[in-house]
């Protein structure tokens, strides 16, 4: 199973991926900020790193940026994760998606009310074993 980092700092939707994440029996790591993010990723290895597109305490753009200019880290995969957006958050998201995918997130993910399923089915097709097996098939 997979090392998974999740930075996040809403206690619901923390509580909501650990559930659907942990069923199939992923290790989750959480750090609630993305200084918090760097000093886990200095001391744990990591198959992949779900972020809050938004966190009250720091720039979520920074943490992609150390993530993807760590030559021992870019090969992580970066997902951000948006869920139950406000409607800001909507009218901002294409800038958002855009900017993450230039400074090298690998998937922007939305959900407007959290599908456990549909999340679990998201990022495990993300994680390392899961794109072998869809290459051996190809």
């Amino acid at each position: 199973m997979a090392n998974i980092l999740v930075v996040q700092d809403v206690e619901e939707n923390i509580l909501e991926m650990k559930l659907s994440l942990e069923q199939s029996g992923h290790n989750l790591f959480v750090s609630h900020s993305v200084d918090s993010a760097i000093t886990l990723l200095n001391a744990t290895s990591f198959d992949l790193l779900i972020c809050a597109v938004y966190l009250k305490s720091s720039n979520v753009f920074d943490l992609l940026k150390f993530v993807k200019s760590d030559p021992e880290r870019r090969h992580l995969t970066f997902v951000f994760f948006c869920c139950s957006p406000k409607d800001i958050a909507e009218y901002a998201s294409r800038t958002i998606r855009n900017t993450a995918i230039i400074l090298g997130a690998n998937k922007y993910i939305t959900h407007a009310e959290f599908d456990a399923i549909r999340f679990r089915t998201e990022i495990e097709s993300l994680l390392p074993d899961a794109k072998q097996t869809i290459s051996n098939k190809l």
